[in-house]
């Protein structure tokens, strides 16, 4: 019987998420361990009973020496009584043992169903604690980014609005209606999150609801089927999520709304928490859905009343998790940009064009001089048309980087060097060769100089710390090459 419900809420003060938790849940498993302790009979006591059995008892005593005469007998028929009196000590004896074994197989077999039953109830409290934390964080988004943002729109009702399919390439940069919300702005980055919220909120008091009945018996695939049934609406914010990053970029890029999107502090401790981290939320709900459903088939007993449902809507959860699973890490590529602007500072806009997000990782910088070499310690973003290299602003402030500049691989070549060249056993160079009069070199101060003395070739020269770091960063950087450059036929 589960004891005490717990429940989530969402408590806060503007700017702060807060979960509270009534009490923990506690289920009462229905197999106790006096179940578990068999008794059997021992060696000892069936001895003793062969001890007490009475020779005498019975003229049909398997110990009795037949009184027949030896002329009406075969010859040796004393050795066949002998073997008839083994075969029955035998037989005697095997069945202890096998009322032993069999109370053995029956203990294992009950620790196994409890172990099973507690794996149970652990994912459902899983599911349960998993929903309410998202509970509270949607809501939090809905009420301290949303909600103030329509406000905005609203004390702007002449502001035009922005269409997702009359959104111009190059909208990121354009500072027209700067300062307001514009028109359905609010309704590009929210998409459908209240109706997202509503599917959680229905699969969260489902569960709650059958918890004060609980127990191992208790039904919860028609909770489920809702859930799959209700889980399509995901397709919506799915499609919709890369123009919602878009949009919201250009609002935290703006002075006169990035207020809107200012992170809020996380009560939890955690530090804060950007409108980009919760409106990233769901793209990991269905993924976690259909994993801890067939976790929860796993260990549901198949005599268990609801094991055939149950397994029924594992199977269309993760038929469904599959359909969704490309735009899925679309959208995990996206939130991966979104994660590098809010890293750098002063990054360039990144998702006006479908990028993806490569890989990341720190190389040494070698510029090569007159008379000797400097070293400059930076990392370096790769993604599937440039390599963007950042650097903290001090040793004190590791985790804060700053934009340095950008190399664009349409017109690159990269090969490893040797170690004498930059006296350095991992090594390698990226050569930028390009004839075209606009081509934009990159952004920081060295390579602008190279351009403007007229060079169309500029070299930047790198240090890895291993091999395996080298070779990776070749390999890499030479895939996203030869996808630019695909070979004429």
């Amino acid at each position: 019987m589960l004891k005490n419900t717990r429940s989530a809420s969402t408590t806060s003060t503007r700017g702060t998420i807060r979960t509270t938790t009534s009490s923990e849940l506690s289920f009462t498993s229905s197999c106790s361990s006096s179940r578990l302790a068999g008794g059997t009979s021992s060696v000892s006591d069936a001895s003793t009973a062969i001890t007490t059995y009475s020779m005498e008892d019975s003229t049909m005593s398997p110990f009795r020496t037949s009184s027949i005469t030896s002329s009406a007998c075969p010859p040796n028929s004393g050795l066949y009584d002998t073997v008839d009196v083994i075969d029955e000590l035998y037989d005697f004896f095997g069945n202890e043992l096998d009322s032993r074994n069999m109370g053995k197989q029956n203990y294992y077999i009950d620790l196994v169903l409890e172990v099973d039953i507690q794996n149970r109830e652990r994912i459902l409290r899983e599911l349960f604690d998993t929903e309410g934390r998202f509970i509270a964080k949607i809501q939090a988004a809905l009420e301290y980014y949303k909600k103030p943002m329509m406000g905005s729109f609203r004390q702007n009702p002449n502001a035009s609005g922005t269409s997702a399919s009359s959104l111009p390439r190059n909208f990121l940069s354009s500072n027209k209606s700067a300062g307001m919300v514009r028109g359905n702005d609010v309704e590009l980055v929210f998409s459908n999150l209240e109706d997202i919220l509503g599917i959680s909120r229905r699969f969260f008091n489902g569960l709650k609801e059958r918890f004060r009945i609980w127990g191992p018996t208790q039904l919860l695939s028609d909770i489920f089927r809702t859930l799959v049934l209700d889980a399509s609406s995901y397709y919506t914010y799915y499609e919709n999520y890369g123009i919602a990053m878009c949009v919201l970029e250009r609002l935290a890029r703006t002075p006169a709304t990035k207020k809107h999107v200012e992170a809020m502090i996380d009560s939890t401790g955690s530090g804060q928490i950007s409108l980009f981290s919760l409106l990233s939320l769901p793209l990991q709900s269905i993924t976690r859905y259909a994993q801890l459903m067939n976790e929860l088939v796993r260990y549901t007993d198949p005599h268990h009343p609801d094991a055939h449902q149950l397994s029924q809507c594992a199977k269309r959860m993760t038929r469904l998790e599959a359909n969704m699973r490309h735009l899925i890490q679309g959208c995990q590529n996206v939130s991966r940009l979104v994660d590098m602007v809010c890293l750098i500072r002063n990054c360039p806009v990144l998702l006006d064009e479908p990028r993806q997000f490569i890989m990341r990782g720190q190389l040494t910088s070698v510029t090569t001089g007159s008379y000797n070499h400097r070293d400059d310690r930076r990392m370096y973003f790769l993604l599937n048309d440039c390599l963007i290299f950042a650097r903290p602003r001090d040793d004190i402030t590791p985790s804060a980087l700053y934009f340095k500049g950008k190399i664009d691989l349409g017109d690159a070549a990269i090969k490893e060097l040797p170690k004498k060249k930059l006296n350095h056993p991992h090594a390698f160079e990226i050569t930028i060769n390009s004839s075209d009069p606009n081509y934009k070199y990159a952004d920081d101060i060295d390579a602008l100089l190279a351009a403007a003395g007229g060079s169309t070739i500029q070299v930047f020269y790198f240090k890895a710390d291993s091999k395996e770091a080298l070779d990776m960063w070749i390999g890499e950087i030479q895939s996203v090459i030869d996808r630019l450059n695909p070979p004429r036929r």
